[in-house]
C-alpha cells in the first residue's frame, strides 16, 4: 500500500511538472526591442518562438521612441542593442532605467561587435579638443586599429567632455561611464597620478576604467599620456584569444 501511494505521488509530481512546463511555454511574451538591426530582432524572435513562447514584439530605434512607447504600452522585457550610439553617456542609461522602473532590461550584442577585442580607458583634462583625444588614442594603440576597439570607458566626471564625446561619435564607438565610487573601489592603477588624485580624488582614471570595463582582459598598454589625455588599452582574452 505504501509503495502504491508513493507511485501515485511520483506520478502526480510528473504531471504537475509537465503542466507547469507546458504552461510556461505557452506564455505570451511582450518584448520591446531598442535595436537598429531588423535581422537581429527577427533572429531573437525566432529563438523565443522555438521555446514555444508566443511573442508580441515591437521595436524602436532610440531612447526617445522607447520612452514614448512605454508610456502607452507595457512589456514583459525590453531588449536593447549594445554597444549602440544610444548608450553614450550615463545620463541616457539613467533615463532608460527610470522609464522602465520594474520592467527587466536585457542587453544584446552582434557577433561583429562581440569579436572586437580592445577596450580603451580614457581620462583627460577639462575641454581637451577632439584632435588631441584622437592623437593620444592613436599613440596608445601603436599599430592596433580603431576598428578593433569595442568600447571606450571613462569616469562620470568626464562623461560630458565635448572632445571625448565627439571622438566617440566620429568613430561610432560607445562610451561607457563608471561612477567615481566604482573606480575608487577598484583602484587598479600602475602609476598613481598626483594631478588626478588632487582633482578627481582617484589614483588614476584610464587604467581602472579599462580594467573594470573588461575585467577578464589583459592590460597590454599601460597609461600613455599626450597633451592632457591619458589612454590605457585592455585586450579581452575571451574574445581575442592570446595577444
Amino acid at each position: 500500500m505504501a509503495k502504491l501511494a508513493q507511485n501515485e505521488i511520483q506520478s502526480d509530481l510528473r504531471s504537475f511538472r509537465a503542466e507547469s512546463v507546458a504552461s510556461h511555454r505557452r506564455r505570451s511574451l511582450r518584448v520591446l526591442f531598442i535595436h537598429r538591426d531588423a535581422d537581429a530582432i527577427d533572429c531573437s524572435v525566432r529563438e523565443l518562438e522555438k521555446a514555444q513562447f508566443s511573442v508580441n514584439a515591437d521595436f524602436v530605434l532610440n531612447l526617445e521612441q522607447c520612452a514614448e512607447r512605454l508610456h502607452s504600452q507595457s512589456y514583459d522585457v525590453v531588449v536593447a542593442e549594445y554597444p549602440s550610439p544610444s548608450w553614450r553617456g550615463s545620463r541616457n542609461l539613467q533615463i532608460l532605467q527610470q522609464t522602465l522602473q520594474e520592467t527587466p532590461l536585457v542587453f544584446v550584442t552582434t557577433a561583429t561587435e562581440a569579436l572586437k577585442p580592445l577596450v580603451l580607458g580614457i581620462g583627460c583634462r577639462k575641454d581637451v579638443p577632439v584632435d588631441r583625444i584622437e592623437a593620444a588614442v592613436l599613440l596608445a594603440l601603436n599599430g592596433y586599429s580603431l576598428n578593433q576597439v569595442r568600447e571606450i570607458a571613462t569616469v562620470d566626471l568626464k562623461a560630458n567632455e565635448p572632445g571625448l564625446q565627439a571622438f566617440c561619435a566620429a568613430h561610432d564607438i560607445p562610451l561607457r561611464v563608471f561612477s567615481h565610487a566604482t573606480l575608487a573601489a577598484r583602484a587598479w592603477c600602475g602609476k598613481p597620478s598626483e594631478w588626478v588624485r588632487k582633482n578627481i580624488n582617484l589614483d588614476g582614471v584610464c587604467e581602472p576604467c579599462a580594467l573594470v570595463a573588461c575585467a577578464r582582459g589583459k592590460l597590454i598598454v599601460p597609461k600613455t599620456t599626450l597633451d592632457g589625455v591619458a589612454v590605457a588599452v585592455v585586450w579581452d582574452m575571451d574574445e581575442g584569444g592570446a595577444v
